[in-house]
């Protein structure tokens, strides 16, 4: 599964008091501003870190131009405003430590909210993807039953083609068979026509001849009825 989580952007670097030093070379703190320096340092770093370091280098600078005190000129610090200085310092370092604990803490909250709304965010994506997965296979799935059930249908058509072709060439076997009973048919009753034609011119000779004859017979009674008896002689026998 590929992971979409967006890596977070790299935290940009922080601006150094050098970093101000070097982009400002050649020219005097007081004769520019945060801005400025900003957009020399690339657009990096916020400008409350910007002024911060052009105070400091405005203030060495101020430093350097005092005139120089000799160390016996210096009176000697007061116990009792050693001791105001001292619970002063103590005061704004716990101060300055409690409100940043506050700031950590604070920052530390909203880095917990921020890592439960991503743990959110990611297992929403989660539960996208493997809603997703499911889905895909779901389409799979039913692509390949497509599949199945269109290759099935391509085997039975197959199938049936084949039966059909059979079929077709047993019908045609057949009428072929028949064609030729047909001519024989056709041809044996030709034959028996013409034996039969045969047969009646035949029969109708000897129907003729057998007329002539019963012609000739019955001419031949009527010249034997018309014609006189024999004369009968008797012949006296011997004494006997």
């Amino acid at each position: 599964m590929t992971d979409t989580t967006q890596a977070p952007a790299p935290a940009a670097s922080r601006i150094t008091l050098d970093d101000v030093r070097t982009a400002i070379e050649g020219t005097h703190p007081k004769e520019t501003n945060a801005s400025k320096v900003r957009a020399l340092l690339g657009n990096r770093g916020s400008y409350e870190t910007i002024q911060k370091h052009l105070n400091t280098l405005r203030a060495e600078l101020a430093a350097a131009a005092a005139p120089p005190v000799a160390a016996d000129a210096v009176p000697a610090l007061p116990a009792d405003a050693a001791q105001a200085m001292w619970v002063a310092a103590w005061t704004a370092a716990q101060v300055q430590t409690l409100r940043r604990t506050e700031l950590l803490a604070s920052e530390r909250d909203a880095a917990l909210l921020k890592l439960e709304t991503m743990s959110q965010d990611v297992a929403g994506l989660l539960a996208t993807v493997d809603e997703q997965a499911g889905q895909l296979d779901q389409a799979a799935a039913t692509v390949a039953k497509v599949q199945a059930d269109h290759i099935a249908d391509i085997e039975k058509a197959k199938v049936q083609a084949a039966a059909a072709a059979a079929d077709r060439t047993q019908v045609v076997g057949e009428l072929e068979r028949a064609r030729q009973e047909l001519a024989k048919v056709q041809a044996d009753a030709a034959h028996a026509a013409e034996i039969a034609g045969a047969g009646r011119e035949l029969m109708r000779q000897e129907l003729a001849r057998l007329t002539d004859q019963v012609g000739e017979l019955k001419a031949a009674l009527y010249k034997r009825a018309e014609a006189p008896p024999p004369a009968v002689v008797v012949t006296p026998s011997p004494a006997g």
